[in-house]
């Protein structure tokens, strides 16, 4: 089936993630095409621009930060979104990331909707985007280093909010887990109380039964 919507350009090195990530996207109507790294992208890039591109950071031959900047540098490509796939284990992600000129982050795991509604959402902020241009440059310092930001005042609001946005969907699944793993635990006291009762009622139901054969023996052995 042809599809008719954005074109969407994936660059990872996984090849399970760069299927699952595509087949996820092409059932809602996206047209895609993949990269293993960012060498490869810029190639293909020479003669087709996407309508966003979605990058893993950690690739061979070149990362998902240097391929964003190079995107970013070139005239022709500038304007389009960037996403990058990240675990954001440390706060300076966010900011190699503003850096960079990325446009929106996404962490790993992600869960289908979530990423669906956050691909529409930079899709139709590009489209606002196109009526108004706020470059700013900012020198920041953050863990006794010097960082110099370009990117656009609403790509800076984009990517914090995204930032925001993941954190609390972590913390939603966090919090998720807690649940389950408290009721877990409750299952477990409430079987450990059941098979203590279990064990109670056995040995009260043995000690009877020792004392009813004991009985009937020693009434026998008066009788002897």
């Amino acid at each position: 089936i042809q599809k008719n919507g954005p074109k969407v350009l994936i660059v990872e090195d996984s090849a399970t993630q760069a299927v699952r990530l595509q087949y996820i996207l092409e059932k809602h109507d996206y047209r895609v095409t993949t990269a293993k790294n960012g060498v490869e992208a810029l190639t293909f890039m020479k003669d087709r621009v996407p309508d966003l591109i979605i990058t893993d950071i950690i690739m061979p031959e070149m990362d998902g930060y240097e391929l964003c900047r190079r995107i970013k540098d070139d005239p022709s490509s500038r304007e389009v979104p960037v996403m990058l796939l990240t675990s954001l284990s440390d706060p300076s992600d966010v900011i190699k990331g503003l850096q960079c000129g990325a446009d929106n982050f996404i962490t790993k795991p992600y869960k289908e909707e979530f990423l669906v509604s956050r691909i529409r959402s930079i899709l139709i902020n590009r489209e606002m985007r196109k009526t108004a241009s706020t470059t700013l440059g900012l020198e920041i310092y953050f863990g006794g280093q010097k960082y110099t930001i370009t990117s656009d005042r609403i790509q800076i609001v984009d990517l914090l909010f995204s930032s925001f946005e993941n954190a609390v969907e972590k913390n939603q699944d966090l919090e998720n887990a807690i649940r389950e793993l408290k009721n877990t635990q409750e299952e477990l006291a409430k079987a450990k109380e059941a098979a203590e009762n279990a064990n109670r009622a056995k040995s009260l139901f043995l000690a009877n039964m020792s004392h009813d054969i004991r009985t009937p023996m020693n009434l026998s052995l008066i009788h002897i």
